[in-house]
């Protein structure tokens, strides 16, 4: 970019950019601008997210994910969903016989005892019914079938 005081040109600072031989600007969101003179920023990686001005991007904290690349935010961890590490791309599912209210969770709690979770990325676990634990080999046709895992 031209300077004014100096008649000279020179180079935008990391986390700027210029087009064209513009006055130097921040970087936009979503992107960033690595080096002094960048004139073509990149996209944000994936789970990172970039804010304005960013010379590098930001890896998302646990609790939260990016799967796209661009990203100015991470999204938060959705209900029924674990998000326990630095730099996830996507949330992980719970696994049958555990939960996680959410939003924003970290781990999976597993079911109580007497309790299920029958589907994956729930969000609460399910009483055991009088009828199933009356009937063992009902309740166990079912577990197979669903693939649901109890904890008695």
């Amino acid at each position: 970019t031209f300077n004014a005081e100096t008649l000279s040109c020179s180079k935008c600072l990391a986390g700027q950019t210029a087009t064209g031989g513009a006055a130097c600007s921040a970087c936009k969101a979503g992107r960033f601008c690595p080096t002094e003179g960048t004139d073509d920023p990149s996209n944000c990686t994936f789970g990172s997210y970039c804010p304005s001005g960013a010379s590098l991007p930001h890896v998302c904290q646990p609790g939260f994910f990016a799967n796209e690349t661009g990203r100015s935010a991470c999204l938060p961890c959705p209900a029924g969903y674990q998000c326990g590490s630095s730099g996830l791309v996507d949330p992980i599912p719970c696994p049958t016989g555990s939960f996680a209210k959410g939003p924003l969770g970290t781990t999976c709690e597993q079911c109580d005892a007497g309790t299920y979770s029958a589907d994956t990325a729930s969000t609460s676990c399910f009483s055991c019914t009088p009828e199933t634990s009356a009937r063992p080999d009902l309740w166990m046709s079912l577990v197979r079938l669903k693939g649901i895992r109890t904890f008695t």
